[in-house]
């Protein structure tokens, strides 16, 4: 869904608007570092980016550990722990997307909503690669 939702609704630009979109871009996590390839419509390439994951693999693990304590928290605890468990997800999740938008923001300017996205995206491929 996320993915979907990248596709047709992502509200994102380059920080320099040499170009103007729609755009492609390739975005991976490579051993220790997130690289952003930036092309046009055509693929022709206007850019690329490579940051340290540093913080953001910390918050990717963060992440995903307190999703499998919220589907663990489902089975067997009452409403009020399962709703904190939640709630530290949800804060998890938020920081997440602000960390991966400030990660890029040297070439692409995202909403917070297209930055959650990215996020959910990049946790989910989590078992893909290494963080």
């Amino acid at each position: 869904v996320a993915i979907y939702d990248l596709i047709e609704e992502s509200r994102f630009h380059l920080a320099e608007p040499d170009a103007a979109g729609p755009y492609r871009l390739r975005i991976a996590a490579e051993k220790d570092a997130l690289r952003v390839a930036v092309a046009g419509e055509s693929g022709d390439a206007l850019g690329a980016l490579s940051r340290p994951l540093g913080e953001l693999a910390e918050t990717v693990d963060d992440y995903v550990a307190l999703c499998e304590d919220y589907r663990d928290a489902v089975r067997r605890l009452a409403p009020s722990q399962i709703e904190k468990i939640d709630e530290a997800r949800r804060e998890a999740h938020r920081e997440g997307a602000e960390i991966l938008a400030e990660a890029l923001s040297p070439a692409l300017r995202m909403d917070a909503t297209t930055a959650r996205r990215f996020f959910t995206v990049l946790c989910a491929a989590r078992g893909a690669f290494e963080l």
